[in-house]
């Protein structure tokens, strides 16, 4: 049961607001379940603001499972069923993540029995009748889709666009009357002790993720799976709530739990002292990653965990929204690699800018579209579309192309050692710290060689190593191997900042300049400025007449 909980959990998600109660309007903007796009079936869409915070997260775990392992030759499209077990796989996989011991299990929270908003007002009462004996022993959520079923006998992967569209909206709708007082006083908690038990729960529970309160229901679920003291413990400020409590919005902590599986407040790699104060950050590389529009108007720096996740995938948040940005342009490779990041302020080698300029259109959408497709799916890359290409230069662009989620380069692994012992990113540390630095990067650190280092790297005696001349001793002429262009999309859940009001990825070419050059510069908006904290010399071409929102 919830009820000794309840305090708990509010507190922790909604704080303590002054008037006594959760914002009626805030609260209701949390109520929707994870809704598919009826134009586009891989994407889920959110109704008001708010719920970013939970829906962007897992619509980036979603791709992530689509594009690297789903077994099918259309990404884009997928049939209800293939929505239920992307969805739940997905949903599952974060609660895995979220889980601090097994041996406390894993918690789900659902609706108390007969409390089912979703199942009041849409149940046909003769069929509740016909089918009650053989549904009264069931859980609720579980009753309820039997006698969707019973009720209506069709088969999930033909029902239409449309006859999905109603049902969710009837259930968006279900909500109105339900308000954060009610919607606690009948919540119920069940705990699965395997992960294979979860994996079967979560999948039995997709109706209730889809219906009224879906995405409270599994944050809720994610909260009690972690541990609300082990929240509190990770979470920066205790006081500050997961769920603002005046704009509705989602904080770091929340998106870093969902994300990481640890609510810390930061975005830094590992944690850091301030004034003898312990800071925690992300402490282990993520599998999707996170950009913040914060971080080009210098309110924050974003780590290489984040930065450079296992896979091509990144949230990108602005001031009020999230939203994802993805590439489906990179081969799979296991889990321990990580896509090297762009060395600010370098110049990239090897990079002609004629023949970026030349060969773009022909190397992202005839190269990347076939053979990256086949070695995602395990099989041989094609040779359609690559006519008049010799072997080499064939192969030369696939490796390109693999490079973008390649093993961590020695100078990027330098870059970010060198960077932990500058927490105030300054660009240099002092030269008591050079010994250290060294060591942690299993150079030679004799004394008499660091004091010859020091005389090279600091020939002014002004105590301070930079980090440029730093690479540029140890690390010489390393190219990032990023490639030169790759295709991109980006998702926004809210219909009103899409074209024509409909949920669509927005599909573009990244071209990744080892310099700025104004002969190829397209525009300044916020998703490329965001970009550009990862790819400082990044242009964007977008297939459509106006850039995505962040917002």
């Amino acid at each position: 049961v919830m009820s000794e909980l309840n305090k708990e959990v509010v507190d922790l998600v909604w704080g303590r607001p002054s008037s006594g109660g959760v914002s009626a309007s805030i609260f209701r903007r949390w109520t929707q379940g994870f809704v598919f796009s009826e134009n586009e079936p891989t994407a889920l869409e959110q109704f008001k603001g708010g719920p970013c915070a939970v829906i962007a997260p897992v619509q980036a775990f979603l791709l992530k499972n689509i594009l690297f392992n789903r077994e099918s030759s259309n990404w884009r499209q997928m049939s209800e069923e293939e929505q239920k077990t992307a969805l739940c796989s997905t949903l599952s996989e974060i609660l895995e993540s979220a889980c601090s011991s097994p041996s406390t299990g894993f918690c789900l929270v659902t609706w108390a029995k007969g409390q089912s908003p979703h199942t009041s007002a849409h149940t046909n009462t003769q069929t509740q009748t016909q089918s009650q004996s053989q549904t009264q022993d069931m859980p609720e959520p579980e009753r309820a889709a039997s006698r969707r079923r019973n009720s209506n006998p069709v088969s999930p992967a033909s029902v239409t666009f449309p006859r999905k569209m109603h049902i969710q909206n009837n259930t968006a709708l279900a909500a109105e009357d339900l308000g954060s007082e009610r919607f606690h006083s009948v919540l119920h908690k069940r705990t699965v002790m395997s992960v294979s038990g979860l994996r079967e729960e979560v999948l039995s529970l997709y109706h209730t993720w889809r219906g009224c309160c879906g995405v409270l229901l599994f944050l809720y679920s994610v909260i009690l799976t972690k541990g609300i003291e082990n929240i509190r413990n990770e979470i920066q400020d205790t006081m500050e709530p997961l769920i603002d409590p005046v704009h509705g919005h989602g904080s770091q902590s929340l998106v870093n739990l969902l994300v990481t599986g640890h609510a810390v407040s930061n975005v830094w790699d590992g944690d850091r002292e301030c004034s003898g104060m312990k800071l925690h950050g992300i402490h282990k590389q993520a599998s999707v990653g996170f950009l913040t529009l914060m971080e080009s108007l210098r309110y924050c720096k974003v780590g290489a965990f984040l930065k450079s996740p296992k896979f091509p995938i990144w949230i990108l948040g602005s001031e009020t929204h999230l939203s994802v940005f993805f590439t489906k342009a990179s081969g799979w490779l296991p889990v321990g690699n990580v896509i090297p990041e762009f060395p600010s302020g370098s110049i990239c080698p090897a990079r002609d800018l004629e023949h970026t300029r030349t060969h773009m259109h022909a190397y992202v959408l005839t190269y990347m579209a076939d053979a990256t497709l086949c070695r995602l799916l395990n099989f041989e890359p094609k040779l359609e579309g690559k006519e008049g290409v010799d072997e080499e230069t064939w192969s030369d662009n696939k490796q390109k192309e693999m490079s973008l989620v390649g093993p961590e380069s020695p100078s990027e692994q330098a870059r970010r050692v060198f960077q932990s012992f500058d927490p105030e990113d300054n660009g240099f540390i002092p030269e008591s710290l050079l010994e250290d630095v060294m060591k942690a990067l299993d150079l030679v650190s004799e004394p008499e060689y660091v004091s010859l280092v020091k005389t090279k790297l600091d020939p002014e005696s002004l105590g301070i190593i930079l980090l440029g001349p730093f690479l540029l001793e140890f690390f010489p002429d390393q190219d990032s191997g990023i490639p030169d262009s790759f295709p991109i999309y980006h998702y926004n859940g809210l219909k009103q900042s899409n074209h024509n009001e409909r949920v669509e990825y927005v599909e573009g070419t990244a071209l990744v300049l080892g310099f700025e050059d104004p002969m190829v510069r397209t525009d300044d908006t916020p998703v490329k400025r965001c970009l550009q904290t990862k790819w400082p010399y990044i242009e964007l071409l977008w297939t459509t007449d106006r850039s995505p929102s962040l917002n």
